[in-house]
């Protein structure tokens, strides 16, 4: 009885807690009956009936693009991965273009990502690989992102990760190369920061996810710009829109540019159009962020397999560009460094590339 009135009482949830399920309710209930004025008004059999063809189209691409999945080499072996998929009735392939039923393959840029057939996404989310975080699904561009930033790195080297979004990139940077010391920033923190960087800055900047075959669900996955769902309902984004965009890319990347301990910074864009890509690059270049006396940066290739034509004529002019298909979405990437940055080996590795050596 002693320890049962000593006992601090159960504090009790506050009362909007207790109404937040009754209060989203009638918020479903009042949707379901507008979106059923909206079909009775435009005779529609469905919601997606009275969608722009633009969307509709979007959606048919997005419900069969492949899914990718980096591995946690935290947590598994890639050797472990394939044998627990292979006891779950998995059967490894050697492209998409095998995908048969519970089938998969390695990704060709990537050696710790995997590819599976759209249609297995239910069977794969119950999966104790994918439930214990050793597989994590992401949008393929995050894992080249990733990858390029490998060849700038040391153990003992700072990066910053700035819009990191979902969190799932700064997690897969940490448990690939065991980094002790990951910054994350927004737009606003990005420059308090500039003290205690010291090598490399990976810019994820918002941009307006055209070159994504689900923007809206890229959007929310990745907490991109929430404001960009009304225009995609809409079937596009207004120009004036694209412009801010564009300005903020090239204003975040230009700031990345004024760290003087930083070698290097990684651009990561979703997006298919020049303005919003090499646009930006070139016009950072030629502004001399970086100040007059420090070493100017310069483009070097992202060190990455180059597996099609149109990638091996991209990184003639140092990019690497994956186009909107339907096996993937489309992605930007730029590396900046400095002349000490850019090593030797480093030249030798992009050089094989251009070269073919890696074409498939």
């Amino acid at each position: 009885m002693e320890a049962a009135r000593g006992a601090s009482p159960t504090p009790r949830p506050p009362r909007q807690c207790k109404d937040a399920p009754h209060r989203l309710g009638l918020f479903r209930t009042k949707l379901a009956a507008a979106v059923a004025r909206c079909r009775i008004k435009h005779d529609a059999l469905s919601i997606e009936c009275i969608l722009p063809e633009t969307i509709r189209k979007q959606q048919e691409r997005a419900s069969a693009l492949p899914l990718f999945a980096w591995v946690n080499t935290l947590k598994v072996s890639l050797e472990e991965v394939h044998s627990t998929l292979q006891r779950e009735g998995f059967t490894r392939v050697e492209s998409l273009s095998k995908f048969d039923g519970c089938t998969y393959c390695l990704d060709v840029h990537c050696e710790d990502l995997l590819i599976f057939p759209s249609a297995v996404k239910e069977q794969l989310l119950t999966l104790e690989l994918f439930t214990h975080y050793k597989l994590l699904l992401q949008d393929k561009s995050r894992s080249l992102a990733v990858h390029s930033v490998k060849s700038l790195l040391n153990m003992d080297d700072d990066i910053l990760i700035a819009h990191a979004g979902s969190g799932l990139t700064v997690a897969h940077i940490y448990w690939k190369y065991y980094m002790r010391k990951i910054l994350q920033a927004s737009n606003q923190l990005i420059i308090s920061c500039r003290k205690k960087l010291k090598k490399v800055i990976l810019l994820l900047p918002r941009c307006s996810s055209l070159g994504v075959s689900n923007p809206v669900e890229f959007i929310l996955n990745e907490h991109e710009d929430a404001d960009l769902l009304r225009d995609f309902s809409q079937g596009c984004v207004a120009e004036d829109k694209l412009n801010v965009l564009a300005e903020q890319q090239l204003k975040e990347l230009t700031r990345a540019m004024q760290f003087s301990k930083v070698q290097a910074v990684v651009y990561c864009i979703l997006f298919s159009l020049p303005y919003e890509n090499e646009a930006v690059i070139n016009k950072a270049l030629t502004s001399g962020a970086e100040g007059a006396k420090a070493q100017p940066y310069k483009l070097c290739p992202p060190v990455l397999p180059l597996c099609c034509k149109s990638e091996i004529n991209t990184s003639a002019e140092n990019f690497f560009k994956l186009e909107l298909s339907d096996i993937s979405n489309s992605c930007f990437l730029a590396v900046l460094a400095r002349e000490s940055c850019i090593s030797p080996e480093r030249h030798g590795v992009n050089k094989q590339c251009v070269n073919g050596d890696w074409f498939m």
